[in-house]
């Protein structure tokens, strides 16, 4: 008891230690210190600025830090803090800051290191006050506080100087890199960001996004290898970079910034005053989509850092791009289309501007009479019944704000972004919402599906939340789709034949909202629906009821593909169908395929067997307490398989017949039954133990592991009975060690 009392005390003492600072600091002009009571730092005076240092004591928890409160001597002058320059630098007490205030008005400079890695600091009041002009060095590297900066008052982070002995004083290397911020406001008198190699925002990864005033004008954006916004993989959307007039690089040699490299920004606008533009200024940026000029060449110069550089260097070949330039400057930019014209579709870059390699790159005028939104809008016309943007347009039809889509009418000439998760309005601004996509970029004949031309120009697809119904050859053969998006949205509830055949993409599958994957007719079944396609992973949802196909199954021959996750709630499915069903020939998947929410694993005929797993690298099958019928040729084919599990009794049929038939007679199979279920019967009155050799299991030992196995009238022909051991698995244990 006294020791609990002490322990009491002692927390009760730290806990009022916490909250003992003054309301206001004294500072002490002999010992050339401020202190409130838990904190003390240096500080030195000028009139009645004061210049506030390293710290030299501090609290023994958490504890707020308030810069805030005023600042008196001991005859009651009252002074206010000009600069910050407590250098916690990553130390022990600044991992004890929780809270930081700063103060609202009269502070200039923030000092190098001021907040380096204060881990615990949450929360900053006044983050940055208006009257600061100068943030240093790491000055909140790593700062965790998830809230937005406004930093009004500071024109500079880095100077032209910054590099080679120039004016480091001000080179504000890392100030909130990797920090918490989740947006940045930008004042009217910013003039750079320039760092060399640590700009002071990259991987920030809370960070959505940045906004400069309308007002800036001629700003610098500029740094190399990771300067600026790089690594800032949440910072998306558009970002409006109309106040800079130079947009370059320190480096002189390979010096590509990558100041927005590593984000997920789609539009970038340029300003009117652009003067100078880095020919790698869109290094890295793998989501961009489109950049608005509105200045004509002319009016500013390409820098050529990287010998042979061209506009947008560093982005692959493949990523389609769109330059959008204003009808006024047409004139101007001729110059640079392959064409010697510009028109409102699809004019390219010519190749000493663009490069070889780049072809996807576009030049696009905003004349008024373009067809359709831009890249970032559709729009759906109800007496043309079409929905189109710059780039494509299909057919369509809307009802109560609900559109299908049907198929393409108009499409680029090299491959490009196909955005159907872009906002959807009528000419009155009526929002629509996708419902259908019956696009039939696909043409099936005899098993296997071609590309249309509009299926060809298909570079990066996105597709809508709230989609439904994915069509029949919907996105079949998309031979230079490099990416998907949202791929499938859980609203999705049905997918047609072919609809993803062949797709080239390397990415996982969710199928949470689909609960039938054919229907069982061979007019509307799930024939080669990802057939042939680099899914890596497929994950069904609670709801899913049935997989049938009728001669070449849903994810037949989907080489890629490794793991299949059937949700833990899923109950009563079935799978059926004849020939190549399932997830034959999908060679890399491997270990553990867990089918206990399935019931029926069965086929309509004895001439067709569905071999779901054949040639698959599968070695353990877990069966479910609710299987009610297994086909003997269920496991056909599968010359991985070591291990079969049951967790209930027995199925009620379909099991008469010899257990694992089309196994490889050499290939030894153990299977485990829940010793729960030994004597547990089915619906037809049959329990495991009717199936072993000796009408027991185990000799009947509940805690015996010796194996029995098999009938004879259970194993097929020639296949040794000790290949084929039945042995029983504890409830509690097996799981972990066989389900994978």
């Amino acid at each position: 008891m006294k020791t609990k009392m002490l322990l009491a005390m002692s927390f009760a003492l730290a806990t009022i230690g916490a909250f003992a600072a003054e309301s206001q600091w004294t500072y002490n002009s002999i010992a050339g210190t401020i202190s409130d009571g838990d904190w003390t730092f240096a500080a030195t005076a000028s009139g009645t600025d004061l210049t506030v240092g390293a710290h030299s004591a501090n609290p023994a928890v958490v504890s707020d830090l308030d810069f805030g409160k005023p600042v008196v001597d001991a005859d009651n002058v009252a002074y206010t803090i000009v600069a910050l320059n407590p250098a916690f630098n990553n130390d022990a007490a600044g991992k004890l800051i929780g809270r930081l205030t700063l103060p609202a008005s009269g502070l200039l400079t923030i000092g190098n290191d001021a907040f380096n890695q204060c881990t615990a600091l949450t929360n900053v009041v006044n983050y940055i006050p208006d009257s600061v002009t100068r943030v240093g060095q790491r000055s909140f590297y790593k700062c965790p506080a998830k809230q937005e900066l406004r930093v009004l008052g500071v024109t500079h982070f880095g100077t032209e100087g910054n590099w080679g002995g120039g004016n480091r004083e001000f080179y504000s290397n890392s100030a909130f890199a990797e920090s918490g911020v989740t947006r940045i406001v930008f004042g009217p008198g910013l003039k750079e960001i320039s760092d060399w190699d640590n700009g002071p925002f990259r991987n920030c990864l809370s960070l959505t996004n940045v906004t400069f005033d309308a007002a800036m004008t001629g700003g610098r954006f500029s740094g190399g290898r990771c300067g600026g916004f790089y690594g800032c993989t949440a910072l998306a959307g558009t970002i409006d970079l109309s106040g800079f007039s130079d947009l370059s690089y320190v480096g002189t040699v390979g010096g590509s910034g990558r100041a927005l490299g590593n984000t997920a920004l789609r539009k970038v606008i340029l300003g009117s005053g652009l003067q100078k533009l880095d020919v790698n200024f869109f290094d890295q940026m793998g989501k961009l989509e489109e950049v608005v000029f509105n200045s004509a060449p002319g009016d500013f110069a390409f820098t050529t850092n990287v010998t042979g550089g061209v506009m947008f260097g560093g982005l692959p070949a493949t990523q389609g791009v769109i330059a959008r330039i204003r009808a006024q400057d047409k004139a101007a930019w001729l110059p640079f289309s392959a064409t010697g014209e510009i028109n409102p579709d699809d004019t390219t870059f010519s190749a000493d501007f663009a490069g070889a390699n780049y072809t996807a790159r576009f030049l696009l005028s905003d004349e008024e009479s373009h067809y359709g939104g831009d890249l970032g809008e559709w729009i759906y016309d109800h007496d043309a019944a079409i929905v189109s943007n710059e780039l494509w347009t299909f057919s369509a039809s809307g009802v109560a704000g609900v559109l299908t889509v049907g198929a393409c009418v108009k499409y680029p000439s090299v491959a490009s972004l196909l955005d159907f998760s872009a906002s959807v309005t009528d000419a009155s601004g009526k929002p629509f919402a996708i419902r259908t996509l019956d696009t039939q970029m696909g043409i099936v004949g005899n098993y296997n599906t071609s590309s249309t031309a509009a299926g060809l120009a298909v570079a990066d697809l996105r597709l809508p939340d709230g989609l439904a119904i994915i069509g029949r050859a919907a996105f079949a053969h998309l031979n230079n789709c490099t990416n998907v998006v949202n791929f499938l949205p859980d609203s999705t509830t049905a997918v047609g034949e072919y609809a993803f055949h062949y797709l080239p993409v390397s990415t996982p599958l969710s199928l949470k909202g689909v609960v039938y994957l054919g229907s069982g007719t061979k007019g509307s079944n799930a024939t080669f629906t990802f057939g042939n396609s680099k899914i890596t992973d497929v994950t069904f949802g609670p709801d899913f009821k049935e997989l049938k196909s009728w001669s070449r199954s849903a994810f037949a021959n989907c080489t890629s593909l490794t793991n299949v996750t059937f949700d833990p709630a899923m109950s009563g499915a079935w799978v059926d169908g004849i020939r190549t069903d399932g997830f034959y020939g999908c060679t890399a998947l491997a270990g553990t395929v867990d089918l206990s929410g399935f019931a029926k694993l069965k086929y309509p005929t004895a001439t067709y067997h569905g071999e779901i797993f054949k040639n698959t690298k599968v070695d353990t099958l877990v069966f479910g307490e609710g299987i009610t019928h297994l086909e003997s040729q269920f496991m056909s084919g599968m010359s991985y398989l070591t291990t079969v599990i049951f967790k209930g009794p027995p199925p009620l049929t379909e099991f008469e017949m010899p257990y694992l038939a089309g196994v490889p007679d050499t290939q030894l199979v153990v299977t485990y039954v829940h010793k729960a279920y030994l004597s547990v019967t089915n619906a037809a009155g049959k329990c495991w133990l009717d199936y072993s050799v000796d009408g027991a299991v185990n000799g009947k030992k509940p805690t015996s592991s010796q194996a029995t196995t098999f009938a004879a009238q259970y194993l097929v022909p020639g296949v040794g009975p000790a290949m084929r051991p039945l042995v029983t698995l504890e409830p509690d244990s097996g799981l972990t060690i066989f389900v994978r």
